[in-house]
């Protein structure tokens, strides 16, 4: 691990560094980079995390002296007094008749996207392959490792692009689907996982099986595993939105 990296060049062999991941689960930024030569890793850290300053702001402020009361009740009372604090606005805007009929809805359908495009796209995939037929690959004719890096928030979201080809009912197949899920993420080494078997392939050092559907032989997926991880992720959107909607709708009604 390092405080600091010099120039992107790998301390070991002098070559060419890159970003492989970035984690904040301890409260500190920790970015991974990778030797494109030798594949030495180095860890630096870069700080506190985002969150974690948050939290530490929000755990300060808890720690500061109370509003007067008088004003707190003025406020909630409509008297002359000035609404002060996140959760005042916050209930003041979420009962506002005219703004919750209109966002509310807006969340709602968000929710809804979600469940249709993302997470039932997903499923109904693993539900497809999950009985698939376990082929062998003929051969692999494209395969990439795509790493993603956001300049705004600085993460780093990875995934696997493939193109391959098998057999299935007499006839030769292509397919282009690495996983059930198909965005990229950084959740733990999944596709990197997936990337070093397709890698050994193409090198004669192991084979490579896809899951073909048993309705559709045009349909197959390298891996079948739904994560667990993604489907949490999933949920918490889907249930976010559609329940920031919900709410919001509905004290819009009642005001």
């Amino acid at each position: 691990m390092a405080e600091a990296m010099p120039d992107e060049i790998c301390p070991k062999c002098g070559g060419e560094l890159f970003q492989s991941d970035k984690n904040t689960f301890t409260g500190e930024v920790w970015r991974e980079y990778t030797c494109r030569s030798c594949e030495h890793v180095v860890d630096l850290k870069e700080g506190a995390a985002l969150w974690q300053a948050l939290h530490d702001d929000a755990e300060n402020a808890k720690k500061s002296p109370p509003a007067d009361s008088a004003n707190v009740t003025g406020s909630v009372q409509g008297a002359s007094a000035t609404p002060s604090g996140g959760a005042l606005k916050t209930a003041h805007w979420i009962r506002d008749s005219k703004v919750g009929l209109m966002v509310g809805p807006a969340f709602v359908l968000a929710g809804l996207y979600f469940l249709v495009f993302h997470f039932g796209r997903d499923m109904r995939l693993w539900l497809a392959t999950r009985t698939g037929i376990e082929t062998p690959v003929i051969d692999v004719m494209e395969v990439k490792y795509i790493t993603i890096s956001s300049d705004d928030e600085g993460g780093v979201t990875h995934n696997v692009q493939v193109r391959y080809s098998y057999q299935a009912n007499g006839s030769i197949y292509t397919g282009t689907l690495a996983s059930v899920h198909q965005e990229a993420d950084n959740f733990g080494s999944f596709h990197r996982h997936l990337y070093d078997r397709i890698m050994a392939f193409k090198s004669g050092k192991g084979p490579l099986t896809c899951f073909v559907s048993r309705a559709d032989p045009s349909l197959a997926v390298l891996d079948n595993t739904l994560r667990p991880s993604r489907i949490a992720v999933y949920l918490l959107f889907i249930l976010s939105f559609t329940g920031i909607g919900v709410l919001a709708t509905w004290f819009g009604l009642k005001a």
